[in-house]
């Protein structure tokens, strides 16, 4: 029983340190545009740029014709300004948006009417992690004071049994 016990608890440790790390993995973002301009994205660093004139974005097998926002990766800044990047997505005017797997598009200079990075929105982020922690916190100290299987009181054995003979005359009143 005692390995019971411990196996319970290192269970309710793992989804604890889940539940702990999630936020991490997906935390929240947001776009701002560079402090430094484009210029200033280092090759890799996610961007979103938003199109004066519609470009065409292939996108595998499905093209996207009219693309007025195109977001991914930046694999270069070129000298005349424009931008080759890794496509994530692509959205059309209407607002329909198509993903994408990495694709590489160029962006010409006159169609870019404005770029901006993505970095780790921190207020949204905190609040979700404190969110997130009170919650497990709550599951966690609920799982281990509502003890471990095998008994009510947790020390694996069962509760005594109550004694259930009839008393006195065994009239019923």
């Amino acid at each position: 029983m005692d390995r019971m016990r411990r196996s319970f608890r290192s269970n309710v440790a793992l989804a604890l340190a889940m539940v702990l790390l999630l936020p991490m993995a997906a935390a929240c973002y947001r776009y701002v545009p560079p402090e430094g301009g484009p210029a200033s994205i280092a090759r890799g660093e996610r961007l979103r740029v938003s199109l004066s004139s519609p470009v065409s974005v292939d996108l595998g097998e499905i093209s996207v014709d009219d693309a007025v926002l195109v977001s991914g990766e930046l694999i270069e800044l070129k000298e005349d300004g424009s931008i080759v990047m890794s496509v994530a997505e692509a959205q059309s005017p209407s607002g329909a948006t198509r993903g994408g797997v990495g694709e590489t598009v160029t962006i010409p200079a006159d169609a870019i009417a404005s770029v901006e990075k993505r970095v780790v929105n921190a207020a949204t982020t905190a609040l979700v992690v404190v969110i997130i922690a009170g919650a497990a916190t709550v599951i966690g100290v609920t799982a281990l004071n509502s003890g471990s299987p095998g008994g009510e009181n947790g020390n694996g054995t069962p509760p005594p049994e109550e004694d259930l003979r009839p008393t006195g005359t065994g009239r019923v009143p």
